[in-house]
This record gives C-alpha cells, sequence and structure tokens, in this order.
C-alpha cells in the first residue's frame, strides 16, 4: 500500500446506494446496510481495482463518484472534484473530458478571433458542467431518501411512501431537466452554425432552438452523415432528445413532475449481492409517456371525473410497468 494515492473516493449507485473508500486504505464499506441489518465490506487489493471489487460482490449499476484528494475536499473548504460515470465509447469519464474539449474549442475561437465560436463553445463546456452537477445533486437526493428511511424504521422491501426528502427528489430531476435542455439548445445552436452549410440554411442568419432547427433542417431530409442522422434520429418522436424534451415541457405547461400521472410514491426495492445478502434502494418513478400527460391535461380530460381524480392521488397502485425511475432514466440521458 505504500503506491496508494491519497485519495478518498465516495462512488454512487443507482437507488442511493454508495460505497466509500478512505485515503490509503485497501477497504469499502457500502451503504446502507443489509436488509438484516449487517454492514458490507470489502477488501481491493489495489487502488485501480475498486470498480471490479464492487461489481464482483453485485454492484455495477454505477452513477459516478466523488474524489477527495485535498485537506479542502474533507473541510468542506472546496467541493470534491465529481465525475459522472458514462459508456459513451467505452470512456468512463466522457463528460469531464467533454468539458475540456469544448474548452479547447472555446480557446480556439479565441485565437482567431471568432468571437460567436468562443462563447457558444464557452457555454456548452459550461452546461456540461452545470448538469453533471444537477446529476450529482439528484444522486445524493436519492441517498437522503434512502438512508433517511433506513435510520426511520426498519425497512420493507416492496413498501411505497412518501415523506420530505421525497419532493426534493421530484424538484432536483426538474432542475435537471432544464439543465439538459438548455444543453441541447446550445448544440443545436452550434449545428445550426457549424455543421449546416450556407446553402442550406438559405439566408437565415440565426436559429437556437432545437425543435425548429430539426423540423426545417433535419426532420423530413435525408442526412449527409452518420452524425447529422444520428441528430435527426435524436430528435425525432420517439428519439431520446424529443422524449427529454416532453418531459421538460410537462413540467412546464402542466404540472410538478411530483403530479405527473397522479401521485406518484417512492418505493423500495433491492439488489442481491453475491451472497444472497439484499441490499435496499429506492426507486422514483415516472409516467412513460410524458407528452400523452400533458395534452390531457391541457385539454381537461384528466379533470372530467373527480372522484377517479382523488382515487389517483391518494391511493398507492402506481403501475411500475408504465414508469420510469428518475435516477435511471437520468443516467440514460448521461450517456
Amino acid at each position: 500500500m505504500n503506491n496508494w494515492p491519497i485519495s478518498g473516493r465516495d462512488v454512487h449507485f443507482l437507488g442511493g446506494i454508495h460505497a466509500i473508500n478512505l485515503p490509503s486504505s485497501n477497504q469499502v464499506k457500502i451503504y446502507p446496510s443489509t436488509i438484516d441489518g449487517k454492514s458490507a465490506v470489502i477488501t481491493i487489493p489495489t487502488y485501480q481495482k475498486l470498480y471490479e471489487g464492487l461489481a464482483h460482490v453485485g454492484l455495477s449499476e454505477l452513477v459516478g463518484t466523488e474524489f477527495y484528494t485535498d485537506v479542502s475536499h474533507f473541510d468542506g473548504s472546496a467541493p470534491s472534484e465529481w465525475r459522472a460515470h458514462t459508456a459513451y465509447k467505452s470512456k468512463a469519464w466522457s463528460h469531464t473530458e467533454a468539458i475540456w474539449h469544448w474548452s479547447h474549442v472555446s480557446n480556439q475561437g479565441h485565437k482567431i478571433k471568432d468571437a460567436f465560436l468562443w462563447d457558444i463553445a464557452k457555454r456548452i463546456s459550461h452546461q456540461i458542467g452545470a448538469l453533471n452537477g444537477s446529476f450529482k445533486v439528484l444522486s445524493h437526493r436519492y441517498r437522503k431518501q434512502l438512508m433517511g428511511r433506513c435510520v426511520r424504521e426498519k425497512i420493507e422491501i416492496g413498501r411505497k411512501f412518501e415523506d420530505g426528502f421525497s419532493k426534493e427528489i421530484y424538484n432536483s430531476f426538474q432542475y435537471f431537466l432544464f439543465d439538459a435542455c438548455t444543453l441541447r439548445d446550445y448544440l443545436s445552436e452550434f449545428i445550426f452554425h457549424f455543421i449546416l452549410t450556407d446553402d442550406e440554411k438559405l439566408d437565415v442568419q440565426h436559429m437556437n432552438m432545437t425543435s425548429r432547427i430539426f423540423k426545417k433542417y433535419f426532420k423530413d431530409k435525408s442526412q449527409p452523415t452518420l452524425f447529422r442522422a444520428n441528430f435527426k434520429n435524436a430528435c425525432d418522436k420517439n428519439g431520446w432528445l424529443n422524449v427529454l424534451g416532453s418531459y421538460r415541457d410537462l413540467v412546464t405547461h402542466a404540472c410538478p413532475m411530483s403530479m405527473a400521472g397522479g401521485r406518484l410514491w417512492i418505493r423500495v426495492e433491492s439488489v442481491t449481492l453475491n451472497e444472497g445478502k439484499l441490499l435496499p434502494k429506492i426507486v422514483a418513478p415516472i409516467p412513460l409517456n410524458p407528452e400523452a400527460i400533458k395534452l390531457e391535461r391541457n385539454t381537461f380530460e384528466s379533470f372530467d371525473k373527480f372522484d377517479q381524480k382523488l382515487k389517483e392521488f391518494f391511493g398507492q397502485s402506481n403501475d411500475e410497468k408504465q414508469s420510469h425511475d428518475i435516477l435511471t432514466y437520468s443516467k440514460t440521458v448521461m450517456m
């Protein structure tokens, strides 16, 4: 352990589960305790084997890691270094690299005295960082919900509940949606100015809304490159960028996310560790069909039957098959 880096690591997993590896230690403690009240601790042979060791015991649904490499990180005078885990092109830290790359593009814009390139690349770099921060906050909200429930009572798999921490999860998800859609529009603005040709733009000088750029230049046209084809597919009816926008629009134009499709209840599920022990985790559901819910509410169809609305709001009958988990969905956005 003489060559062990002086770096503490706090690994986030889906559902609020987390693992702590203190500086210069080969011990990793997993939180919370298992259903039967046991603490899970693993030993890793080298600093680099942390994630492999956690996957070996059954924890592979990574969200991100906080690194503590300085005294200021521990005493709270500076934030820890957060890195979201992604699988994009097999690069675990692709979001962090993206922040660096867009900063380089901005610097290049400064060198060639292109004010717009300098500005938009700097905005994109900033917004990737903002989105990473929102993702970290959301993961911490899950942790507070899970650990608070474990402290309060003996946790039961399958139980549904709502408390003060639950609202924090849904509110944090709304911030995540706005940050994600802001980044989406900045990138679309970049595509308009630097990917589309002047002939395609037909004398249009500026455009910065994803939906308008998609409808005018991508929707009904074949695309000459794989990048442009991927952007078109992402913005299409069932594309992930379009779905992302539908969730944001549901909040903006219809209702808070915690009220989408009736009252939404947090539920307790579990992860099975390699020795058969059950580790509790939480799921915060959101409906699969945000666009349909927005239309239903805006046409007042959902308000025709008062008794049915009351039953939906006060019942605990979430349809698990018709919902996403917030943190799981947010991770797909981050990929």
